[in-house]
């Protein structure tokens, strides 16, 4: 599996840009 912090990082960025731009960074 991916690092946790990663995953950690693209949650905050998620939550901070919202799912338009968390769509793009997650792909």
């Amino acid at each position: 599996m991916k690092n946790p912090n990663n995953l950690n990082a693209v949650s905050t960025i998620q939550l901070s840009l919202g799912p338009f731009e968390a769509k793009d960074i997650k792909a």
